[in-house]
């Protein structure tokens, strides 16, 4: 049987398309199309132009829809100005609101803790988080750390970012590693719209500077607190100027150096930063008393981060004194870890570790030490090289006897006579009272204090 017989056979899709086809060739745009192409296939048809052009529109439209035409265009001359009037009061309108919805957010800092041996960069972070907290309670505190959150268990009630860093991810080369941070960080800044960000750390990276330098509503911080000076040379190009200031938390307030400046608005020192004891925290006798341990116990916070010859002997030797208990949070690759009186404790924070000690031992560094200082608590301070030992006599200047300290290299005989000097009753309330004099000054509050009002940096 032919196809002609019935007719052709077409889908209803297809029959539809054709309908749509048949109503675009019968339309006066394609059939002028058409007579244009037509004109310019042969010019001399331009001269009727002016005539087959009218022709064909009131051809293919008739009275009415020439008509219909007519009038449209006469109209749109006239809502022109409705148009553009609406639009400038919906933008008004939308801007007004955007302005209500900032007044009653809350305040966002930012703070971005690099990664570094005792976790110092992070723990001076949550100093100021509780400070802010207890004080500036409309004020949001988000955490950037490269830290291992595990290791802090204080960040429980934090909000916290924890980001991998860059030797921890295998075969991740700078380049790379800093388009993520980059990526991460623009993240955070867009969906929190901080008015400030913190970094706390040695140096910052190109990632992160590249990512906070398009916030330009954004106040920038570095706080930069180390025994170790920082070379120029090593830092990303543009560094300093990208901060609105570099923050130093120190001891004694040395002379900035007037040929160099550092950030827009220079340097501005501070107060040691560290996390104040808190009244409601464990004390001693509450540690006792969960452990089951005798009433004259010493506890001893040990916070060294290496296992050195020098560290293990004063462990042993302190163990062979029956009252000591010796306490630290932080890994250490000892047979000492077997020993009873030899306990790691994971739930307590460097301020509590410190509230709760009658002594500590720990290294040079900078913020465990000012942390010993604000607690009052005795210590034994292990310095590892002699560049170390010029810098900490440089830091600390006339608290030098603050603390007990062991130099690199000395022979046993020094460092029993300074682990018996820890140990003694006598010679630990003369050093707390030697330590109670020292009135320093609250550094969180008075960095708290100086990024609330951005104009007092400029005076």
């Amino acid at each position: 049987m032919d196809e002609g017989d019935y007719g052709e056979n077409f889908t209803p899709r297809e029959r539809k398309l054709n309908g749509q086809l048949e109503k675009i060739y019968q339309s006066a745009s394609y059939k002028l199309s058409q007579h244009l192409v037509k004109v310019a296939e042969n010019p001399y048809r331009v001269l009727a132009l002016p005539i087959s052009a009218p022709w064909i529109i009131f051809n293919t439209l008739g009275w009415k829809g020439v008509l219909k035409f007519l009038i449209q265009l006469l109209i749109i001359p006239l809502l022109i100005p409705w148009f553009l009037f609406n639009m400038i009061f919906k933008s008004r309108k939308a801007d007004l609101g955007v302005g209500e919805e900032k007044k009653t957010a809350k305040e966002c800092i930012v703070i971005f803790s690099d990664e570094c041996l005792g976790g110092t960069h992070l723990q001076r972070a949550l100093a100021i988080e509780t400070f802010i907290r207890q004080n500036r309670k409309n004020i949001q505190v988000i955490h950037i750390t490269l830290e291992s959150q595990n290791q802090f268990p204080q960040m429980n009630d934090s909000l916290v970012y924890n980001m991998p860093s860059r030797p921890k991810i295998p075969g991740m080369n700078p380049k790379n590693w800093n388009g993520l941070t980059e990526n991460i960080l623009d993240s955070i800044l867009q969906m929190y719209d901080p008015k400030y960000f913190i970094f706390d750390g040695k140096y910052p990276f190109r990632g992160l500077l590249n990512s906070i330098s398009r916030f330009k509503q954004m106040n920038r911080y570095w706080i930069q607190s180390t025994f170790k000076k920082v070379k120029t040379s090593n830092l990303p190009n543009g560094s300093f100027e990208i901060f609105d200031a570099i923050i130093h938390p120190t001891m004694t307030r040395p002379h900035p150096t007037s040929e160099i400046h550092l950030g827009r608005s220079g340097q501005i020192f501070t107060a040691p930063m560290v996390m104040k004891p808190q009244k409601e925290a464990y004390t001693k006798q509450d540690f006792i008393d969960m452990h089951d341990l005798p009433s004259d116990t010493l506890l001893v916070f040990f916070n060294v981060n290496n296992r050195t010859t020098q560290s293990l002997e004063i462990i042993e030797y302190m163990l062979k004194q029956e009252s000591v208990h010796i306490i630290t949070n932080r890994y250490n690759d000892t047979k000492s870890l077997h020993h009873p009186r030899f306990q790691r404790v994971q739930w307590y924070g460097l301020a509590e570790m410190f509230q709760i000690a009658d002594v500590a031992i720990v290294d040079s560094n900078i913020y465990s030490l000012h942390s010993a200082i604000y607690s009052n608590t005795p210590s034994l301070c292990l310095i590892r090289s002699q560049s170390e030992v010029k810098q900490f006599k440089t830091h600390f200047n006339e608290l030098n006897s603050t603390f007990l300290t062991l130099e690199p290299g000395v022979d046993s005989s020094i460092l029993i006579e300074r682990v018996e000097c820890l140990i003694d009753p006598d010679f630990l309330t003369r050093m707390r009272g030697v330590m109670s004099q020292n009135k320093l000054g609250e550094g969180v509050r008075q960095f708290v204090d100086l990024i609330h009002e951005p104009s007092e940096v400029n005076k």
